[in-house]
């Protein structure tokens, strides 16, 4: 009964942390172009950032990954898999560099449409 009890209180305390609101610490979203290749991008994190929200769009999944320099980047099974048409809020822990290098790539060529990607800093989910 305790093991219970413990796992509600847990469950409880999980569940209230997922209906913090995403603030945005940024008037306008950062567009990010993506095509089948990789390509990076320079993003300043501000200060107290704890979040980021990824509003994806394009008709095709993406790859996303803080990379440490503009010569490393994304691969087909590195980052984190954003499915295609949905938004995603992701914890942001500080930048070891300022501006945040990111990569992104399609992982299916998004056609004549194209793929424009959205990345906004925040906090909450």
């Amino acid at each position: 009964m305790r093991a219970l009890l413990a796992l509600l209180a847990l469950c409880g305390s999980a569940a209230a942390a997922d209906m913090t609101p995403f603030y945005r610490m940024q008037s306008d979203p950062y567009l990010l172009p993506s095509t089948t290749a990789p390509a990076q991008y320079p993003i300043p994190q501000p200060v107290g950032a704890t979040s980021y929200r990824i509003v994806n769009p394009c008709q095709v999944d993406i790859r996303l990954k803080t990379v440490a320099t503009t010569s490393s980047q994304v691969t087909a099974s590195t980052g984190t898999r954003i499915l295609a048409r949905t938004v995603e809020v992701l914890a942001s822990s500080p930048s070891l560099s300022n501006p945040r290098i990111v990569s992104i790539m399609t992982m299916a060529d998004p056609g004549a449409a194209g793929c424009t990607v959205e990345f906004t800093y925040g906090s909450g989910q």
